[in-house]
């Protein structure tokens, strides 16, 4: 769980100004989605692979290398998402009013910007999991005697045909885990998105007429 939630929470703090700022200043924002294109280059996987290879094995560095993979993706859905509400009414009016840039952003602009942050953060923890599952399962993450899914599963190869619960438990643990929190993502996504609460509400009282 600390493995799959710090990286997020992490990459969220930096991805959320990143991106408002990106798409607040335009030649900034440029500068920074081309370097976020050039980390988009590489697969996620083979980046966080690579980067916790360099960093060396152990939680911290895995996390790390995770915070860096997961950055690019959470700050291009802020900076779409900034962009879209850089132009609308309440911007150019706070703008008229002569209200300060870094109170736009911040006041203004971020709560309407931070929950599709949020529900991008909360579909992709199950991912995380899986790669940092993957990194201790290589022997690139967690290392013993700290107890990990990724740990458990690896050493019950050796016992697989022998107690293959070993190595089924822990694989089955990290499923149940990445199902809960897709559902968990899917429904911030429908509690916080206007439109689908729109829809919601005009389906009830479809059904209650």
């Amino acid at each position: 769980l600390i493995a799959g939630i710090t990286p997020v929470l992490v990459g969220a703090l930096l991805a959320i100004p990143l991106g408002m700022i990106g798409a607040w200043y335009r030649r900034v924002g440029e500068a920074t989605m081309r370097f976020m294109d050039v980390l988009f280059a590489f697969p996620m996987v083979l980046l966080a692979i690579m980067l916790a290879a360099l960093l060396g094995p152990g939680l911290l560095n895995m996390i790390l290398a995770l915070v860096v993979v997961l950055v690019p993706y959470n700050t291009r859905v802020v900076y779409a998402s900034a962009c879209q509400q850089r132009n609308l009414a309440y911007i150019e009016a706070a703008r008229a009013a002569a209200t300060p840039s870094y109170k736009i952003l911040f006041v203004e602009m971020l709560p309407n910007v931070v929950a599709e942050s949020v529900v991008y953060s909360s579909t992709i923890v199950g991912s995380v999991v899986i790669t940092a599952a993957g990194l201790s399962f290589l022997g690139l993450g967690v290392q013993p005697p700290t107890p990990e899914w990724g740990i458990m599963t690896s050493e019950g190869r050796a016992y697989i045909f022998v107690a293959p619960h070993i190595a089924a438990l822990p694989g089955i643990v990290i499923t149940v885990l990445v199902i809960a929190f897709n559902l968990l993502g899917d429904a911030l996504r429908d509690s916080l998105d206007p439109r689908t609460r729109l829809r919601l509400v005009k389906h009830r009282r479809m059904e209650a007429a």
